[in-house]
């Protein structure tokens, strides 16, 4: 994707390609109509979830994700070209499959068909992805990222689609976490929307990297270069107050036990994903702190590969209710970077955050660290069913307690 973002006036959408990384700009009414993707595509004039064509036989969908939304934390990798965004049940006013505009049940219907062992991807629609983008001109912009198809390389089931619990004012709900890849195609031709427009899914207008996985599920994906993401102290902190007294009992609990927390850090790290595997303690003599080895496992059964790491934990004050937080900054950084020797990767957790200036020394110097703050810590624990102070508490008592 070019460095120069291209942005089309909202007065020039009509009958233009879609052209990936390229800002389409709304209007500014002030109300649905200034809705861009109406102008550009057959579709509704709201929704993350809208499609041309019937519920039942799509000729297309659109997806638009928001890439600042802490709540429900939609990413894209540009390297690999892989998204996660999520389904449309986002209240516990609904059950997961349930909701107005039906973002779900395609959901389900999108993955269904893509592991099906009987004519695999037979069904699935092209699918087109945006971005919230609000500028000067209006609120209502968005950026287009690419023709994408559900799953990604080397990615199973339940993993691609994934059900996630969530908790909203003390009622619990589900909704969906799907993987998608955005293919290698940088435009997509108007002749091809107005073929799927009229129902022609043969069309000769096809691009042939879609073809290509329609028919044999090979993903190419549109790989746009390595960028530095470094997020801000705001989104390394929980938004909801459920979550952020989950935090601050963390803190709480081991603010004077640092070596307690260094193996619950070592523990959620673990907890974050299966192929990690825990080694033992170490103790540095320069200044008596310790941290954790460890192994993450690559590759197949029968001939795995291990990168080695090593944990360093951090119980800082997150700040939450006072003016007295202390984050993480540069001094540690380096020092975590010097007591790597001979291993692939760090990883950093703290129940604070990383400042944006030690961020950025790692991600622009293109370090191999982990950063876990404090919202990542409680992602990890609800997505282990531990979703409350109540249970948070008992499971601090069961696997570290305070007498031993």
């Amino acid at each position: 994707m070019n460095s120069k973002t291209t942005t089309i006036p909202f007065a020039q959408l009509e009958g233009v390609n879609l052209a990936a990384g390229t800002v389409y700009e709304g209007g500014d009414t002030g109300n649905l109509s200034d809705d861009p993707l109406t102008k550009l595509l057959k579709c509704g004039n709201s929704g993350g979830f809208r499609y041309c064509g019937s519920l039942g036989n799509l000729n297309y969908l659109i997806i638009t994700i928001a890439a600042d939304n802490r709540q429900w934390p939609e990413t894209i990798d540009p390297e690999s070209g892989t998204v996660i965004c999520y389904g449309d049940n986002r209240s516990p006013d609904h059950g997961i499959h349930d909701t107005p505009r039906h973002g779900n049940l395609i959901l389900r219907r999108l993955f269904k068909n893509l592991h099906s062992s009987r004519d695999p991807r037979s069904h699935i629609p092209p699918i087109f992805l945006f971005s919230k983008h609000p500028n000067k001109a209006s609120s209502r912009s968005v950026r287009f990222l690419g023709l994408c198809a559900p799953g990604a390389p080397g990615l199973k089931p339940p993993n691609d689609l994934a059900r996630k619990r969530k908790r909203l004012e003390s009622k619990r709900f589900w909704n969906y976490r799907a993987t998608f890849t955005i293919l290698d195609i940088p435009v997509i031709k108007r002749a091809w929307f107005e073929d799927l427009e009229k129902g022609r899914k043969d069309s000769p207008h096809r691009p042939i990297v879609w073809k290509m996985w329609l028919k044999s599920g090979l993903y190419r994906p549109l790989q746009q270069g390595r960028q530095h993401r470094v997020r801000s102290c705001d989104m390394q902190l929980p938004a909801n107050d459920l979550r952020k007294a989950m935090l601050l009992k963390l803190y709480r609990y081991f603010s004077s036990k640092s070596y307690k927390f260094l193996h619950f850090a070592a523990d959620i790290y673990s907890l974050s994903d299966p192929r990690i595997i825990l080694g033992r303690v170490r103790r540095h003599l320069s200044d008596g702190s310790y941290n954790i080895t460890g192994k993450f496992r690559l590759g197949i059964d029968a001939d795995p590969v291990y990168l080695g790491f090593l944990v360093e934990a951090k119980c800082y004050n997150p700040g939450i209710g006072t003016r007295k937080r202390k984050s993480i900054g540069v001094k540690e950084i380096l020092k975590m970077l010097s007591r790597l020797e001979n291993r692939q990767f760090g990883v950093l957790v703290t129940t604070s955050v990383v400042t944006r200036q030690a961020y950025e020394t790692i991600r622009k110097q293109s370090h191999a660290v982990v950063c876990i703050s404090g919202t990542d810590i409680i992602d990890i624990l609800m997505s282990n069913n531990i979703t409350s102070v109540g249970q948070l508490t008992d499971w601090l008592s069961d696997n570290y307690p305070t007498g031993s």
